[in-house]
């Protein structure tokens, strides 16, 4: 099943949060992440503020540069999502 309308812009904004969180506990920039993961910082930017959708190879790319495995990834953004702040981040 997939994530209906109201669910997406949820998941952005969890997913956004967890990239910020993993690249800001290894004291990375959004520069050396893009290109550590060979995509542009302005996307990252646009991924972390929740106003993109990462496609999986994206997610892959990302998750190869910072060290971790896809599903890890992805289940730590599922986790933001469920937590009451509703991914937000910070709240």
């Amino acid at each position: 099943m997939s994530p209906g309308p109201q669910q997406q812009p949820t998941l952005n904004r969890a997913f956004g949060t967890t990239l910020a969180k993993l690249r800001t506990e290894r004291g990375w920039t959004q520069e050396f992440l893009s290109f550590e993961s060979n995509l542009t910082r302005n996307y990252i930017s646009l991924l972390e503020r929740g106003e993109r959708s990462p496609t999986l190879h994206t997610i892959s790319r990302i998750a190869a540069a910072l060290g971790i495995g896809e599903a890890q990834f992805i289940q730590l953004t599922v986790d933001e999502a469920r937590r009451p702040s509703g991914g937000k981040g910070g709240d």
